[in-house]
């Protein structure tokens, strides 16, 4: 069977209830995200100045799809001045449906770290565009990312940090689609959720 080959665009809407990596002030995270699978490509959002716990972003990164990835890995990231960047948290998103279906708006649930507890959720919109094999690969030829580089990150793999990738069996493995939990508008910290047309995070649409 071919693998499927085309564009992810990837809109980072916003965090709710991260963990708190900032003793003093409000923490500046920013969303990082990539593929697991052995495609080595990554995309970040800018910084979401003093955005503490409930981030903004709304951005739309695109990953370059080349090979049928396993999952989306999300990582979100406190920016310090002085010191190595914190790592906040992290999550897996389920893409294989959204390379056959589409697009889906999901909630991804994120382990904070380093303890390995369930602590917020970050707030994608998948959309998945097909590319013949040639465009798909001078994309990814071409994908640069400054906002990567600007974080300290380069293009190449991002380093497996301890507890990220083994913390737990759960943690190994990205929830389905229909084990993403759909959250009440009370609990998104953006009225995104408010407008008309929104999809319930967890469920696929056309």
């Amino acid at each position: 069977m071919a693998a499927t080959t085309g564009e992810l665009r990837v809109t980072v809407h916003a965090a709710s209830g991260l963990q708190d990596c900032e003793q003093f002030g409000d923490q500046d995270p920013y969303c990082i995200v990539s593929f697991t699978g052995g495609q080595a490509v990554s995309a970040a959002t800018k910084t979401a100045m003093k955005g503490g716990t409930e981030p903004v972003w709304e951005e739309t990164l695109a990953l370059p799809v080349v090979a049928d990835p396993e999952a989306l890995l999300v990582k979100v990231f406190n920016q310090n001045r002085a010191s190595p960047d914190d790592l906040i948290g992290y999550g897996r998103a389920p893409v294989y449906d959204v390379l056959n279906w589409g697009s889906a708006e999901l909630a991804v649930p994120l382990t904070a770290h380093p303890s390995g507890l369930k602590q917020g959720f970050v707030h994608l919109h998948l959309e998945f565009r097909p590319l013949p094999a040639d465009q798909a690969e001078a994309a990814a030829q071409a994908h640069m990312q400054s906002e990567l580089q600007a974080h300290g990150h380069d293009t190449e793999p991002l380093p497996e940090l301890p507890g990220v990738e083994s913390t737990t069996q759960e943690a190994q493995q990205p929830p389905a689609l229909s084990d993403l939990r759909p959250l009440s508008p009370r609990e998104h910290p953006y009225d995104r959720v408010h407008r008309p047309g929104y999809t319930v995070p967890g469920t696929l649409h056309d």
